[in-house]
C-alpha cells in the first residue's frame, strides 16, 4: 500500500522512520497534526490560591498504554515526602477499576480523583486548573504507544509545564528542560522527582510553560498543517468544501 500511493504522511518523525524502513521507495513525509490554539490558551489559566495543594492532571483513556499507574505511585512517593498534590485523571476505559484499587490501595482516596469521561469545555476547565501536566505513556508488551497525543498539545497551547515519558513522538514536542521535563517510562521515583522539581520552581515552570506554547505555535497549528496537507493534494481544486469544512468541524464531546 505504501509503494502504490502516491505520498503518504505521517503524524511522528518515529512513525515516518518505521514506514520508510519498509518502503524505502514509498514517498513517506511527516506532518504533525495540529490543534486550535484560538480554543486552548493560557488567558484561561486560574491561578491555584495560597492554602490549595499543587494540582497535577492527566487526561486520556485508561489503558496500560497511558502508564497511569505510574502517575498513582508517583503520588504516593509525593505523599510520602509530604508533598500533598491533589490529581485528577480525566478519561474512560478498562483500566478503571485497576486504577481504582491502586489509588484505594495507596491511601490516596481524597487526592487522586478518576473524574470520568467529560465534555471539552469541562477539559478545558481541568487544563485551567492544573499545576503540571503529566504524560506517563508507555510502550506495552504488544507493541501499543501513543504518537504525540493531543492532550499533551493541548496542555501545553495552555501555556501548562508538563512532565511527559520520553517514548514513540512525544520528544519530538517536549525538549527536556526547556518546555517541559522527560522521564523513562514506568519510573514512578523519576516522575515523582521531575513532578516536584517543576512544583518547587514556579519561575522556571512558567518559562517552561511559556516555551511550550510556542511550540505548539511552531509545529503543531492546525491550519498551517492542513494548508500543508492541501498544497500536497494539489491545490482547493482537489479538496474543495470538504477541506474547509475539515480545517473547523464540529466540535463534539472530547474524547478523552
Amino acid at each position: 500500500r505504501l509503494g502504490a500511493a502516491r505520498f503518504t504522511v505521517t503524524c511522528t518523525d518515529a512513525n515516518r522512520r518505521v514506514l520508510a524502513a519498509l518502503a524505502p521507495q514509498a514517498d513517506v513525509g511527516l506532518m504533525y497534526h495540529g490543534i486550535d490554539r484560538s480554543v486552548f490558551h493560557p488567558s484561561q489559566r486560574q491561578p491555584r490560591g495560597g492554602g490549595d495543594a499543587p494540582r497535577l492532571l492527566a487526561v486520556g483513556r485508561l489503558r496500560a498504554k497511558k502508564g497511569l499507574d505510574t502517575l498513582i505511585d508517583a503520588c504516593r512517593l509525593l505523599h510520602e515526602r509530604g508533598l500533598r498534590v491533589r490529581c485528577e485523571i480525566v478519561g474512560y476505559g478498562e483500566e478503571h477499576d485497576a486504577l481504582a484499587h491502586r489509588i484505594e490501595n495507596a491511601g490516596l482516596g481524597r487526592h487522586v480523583r478518576l473524574a470520568g469521561k467529560l465534555a471539552r469545555e469541562q477539559v478545558i476547565d481541568a487544563y485551567a486548573r492544573a499545576d503540571v501536566f503529566v504524560q506517563p505513556s508507555r510502550i506495552t508488551a504488544d507493541g501499543d504507544r501513543d504518537g504525540i497525543p493531543n492532550v499533551l498539545l493541548e496542555a501545553m497551547a495552555m501555556g501548562l509545564p508538563v512532565v511527559a515519558s520520553a517514548v514513540s513522538g512525544i520528544p519530538e514536542v517536549v525538549r527536556d528542560g526547556v518546555n517541559g521535563l522527560l522521564v523513562p517510562a514506568d519510573a514512578p521515583l523519576a516522575l515523582a522527582d521531575a513532578i516536584e522539581r517543576v512544583l518547587a520552581r514556579p519561575q522556571d515552570a512558567a518559562a517552561m510553560g511559556r516555551a511550550a506554547r510556542d511550540a505548539v505555535a511552531d509545529g503543531f497549528d492546525n491550519d498551517r498543517n492542513l494548508r500543508a496537507l492541501l498544497q500536497r493534494l494539489g491545490g482547493a481544486s482537489a479538496c474543495g468544501a470538504h477541506c474547509a469544512h475539515a480545517a473547523h468541524p464540529a466540535h463534539p464531546a472530547h474524547p478523552a
